[in-house]
């Protein structure tokens, strides 16, 4: 286990099956971060998981948020190609359909930690 899976766990106080239930996905979303060059930097590292930790379940048990899309539209519209190529192979595996929130919450993620 990495240091950064410890950190996460233990931040997170995560029992190691909750943790392992979603790792397999968490390394999806790593593969395609670094197909796309994204690097999460180090001090974001614990809390962009976390994020996505909470994005993975609600996925996983097809609970997505549904938040207004205006709002958000003008702030995260450069990040949704990305964030769509992302969270696309996970959304595949559990089958989801509805998705453009989690989406956005995925561009959310990625503007916070490009600041």
């Amino acid at each position: 286990m990495s240091t950064l899976e410890k950190e996460v766990r233990k931040t997170l106080n995560l029992k190691k099956a909750d943790y392992r239930d979603v790792l397999s996905d968490l390394y999806i979303i790593e593969d395609a971060l670094k197909t796309s060059e994204t690097v999460i930097p180090d001090a974001f590292k614990v809390q962009f998981y976390n994020h996505l930790i909470a994005l993975i379940r609600r996925i996983q048990n097809n609970e997505c948020v549904d938040i207004g899309a205006d709002a958000l539209d003008s702030e995260i519209s450069s990040r949704l190609p990305q964030a769509k190529e992302i969270l696309d192979p996970l959304l595949a595996k559990y089958n989801v359909i509805n998705s453009e929130s989690e989406i956005k919450l995925m561009a959310i993620y990625l503007s916070l930690t490009a600041q």
